[in-house]
């Protein structure tokens, strides 16, 4: 196909499947709001919002799959948030069941799931690897209960250990913690006890991202209120810089601008992003695009009501849904 004319039909699954690497899927809900996040997400009142969101994401699957004429074949999945791990055993059982109707498992090779450290329990962890997780990513964002507060983060540092341990009692899971910098009172000597405290954790992968102040969010409003400033350009550049000698010292290589990892432990997935070979499917309830690129969709809430969003599609059948004689070849 020439990427460059114009679609005047959607394109086949026979055209679109070999292209396509990686999916994502997004599953909408919090327990509670953090001050620094913009990505689409709800706080539900009840677990009707999930019924609600897990019935159109069923739907929409089966929608695109006749419109495609079959299902996709991707090499990998991203389960993000939101808080994936804020779903049930059984609602991962239908969310699964939705994405049987439009995602073929055959191909995939690495499954990731966010989390948060508080809701990573054994249960759903047990639940997670019957999915098919190959990759477990923790939100641990800080090392200090002071700065886990001011980003309205619920867990501690002890958290993040024990949520870790309990991973490790599943064979062959890479795991990956996520870290922020730039937060306005994370001083220097902080910070590399954080970037130490992270490295001392059982991982191989290690996600590290600047604070920013997102339109919406308590923070920003903070901030154009005059009652926040934000860490100068410089700082926040010392701090990365660390970070980044740090890791790399420890083992895990720098393959993108935010991420570390060992070869076994760098996302493929991640990588789709920048080769331009992730698909978004997105389904909010006034308007419908299918898009193929690596920034085709963001977790914003700009681009529809979240409850209805599926954004890179997935699953469930009787297999796993990761191939895992193969995920760790490369």
């Amino acid at each position: 196909m020439n990427a460059a004319a114009p679609f005047t039909r959607l394109p086949t699954t026979e055209e679109w499947a070999p292209a396509i690497s990686g999916v994502y899927l997004h599953v909408p809900f919090c327990a509670s709001d953090c001050a620094y996040c913009a990505f689409a997400r709800e706080v539900p009142a009840s677990r009707a919002a999930v019924d609600t969101y897990l019935d159109a994401l069923a739907v929409e699957a089966r929608a695109w799959r006749k419109r495609l004429g079959g299902r996709i074949r991707p090499l990998t999945l991203y389960v993000g948030g939101g808080t994936p791990t804020f779903l049930t055993p059984g609602e991962w059982d239908r969310l699964e069941s939705a994405l049987a109707e439009l995602v073929d498992p055959a191909r995939v090779t690495e499954v990731t799931v966010e989390a948060n450290p508080e809701t990573a329990t054994a249960e759903r962890l047990a639940r997670l690897r019957e999915f098919g997780m190959t990759r477990l990513s923790l939100g641990a964002q800080a090392l200090s209960t002071e700065m886990l507060r001011f980003l309205d983060r619920t867990h501690e540092w002890s958290t993040v250990t024990d949520a870790l341990a309990r991973a490790g009692a599943h064979d062959g899971l890479v795991t990956s913690v996520d870290l922020i910098y730039g937060i306005p009172g994370l001083e220097p000597g902080e910070w590399a006890r954080t970037v130490d405290a992270a490295l001392e954790l059982p991982i191989e992968h290690l996600s590290a991202y600047c604070l920013s102040y997102e339109e919406g969010t308590s923070l920003a409003r903070r901030r154009a209120e005059g009652r926040l400033e934000g860490q100068p350009d410089d700082v926040q550049r010392r701090a990365y810089d660390r970070l980044a000698a740090c890791v790399e010292a420890r083992g895990l290589e720098r393959y993108e601008v935010s991420n570390f990892g060992t070869p076994r432990g760098r996302s493929r997935h991640n990588l789709t992003y920048w080769e331009g070979e992730s698909i978004s499917v997105s389904a909010p309830p006034r308007t419908r695009t299918f898009a193929a690129s690596g920034s085709a969709v963001t977790r914003s809430g700009r681009c529809g009501n979240a409850r209805c969003a599926m954004r890179r599609g997935r699953w469930r059948t009787s297999r796993p849904w990761a191939n895992t004689s193969d995920a760790r070849r490369s």
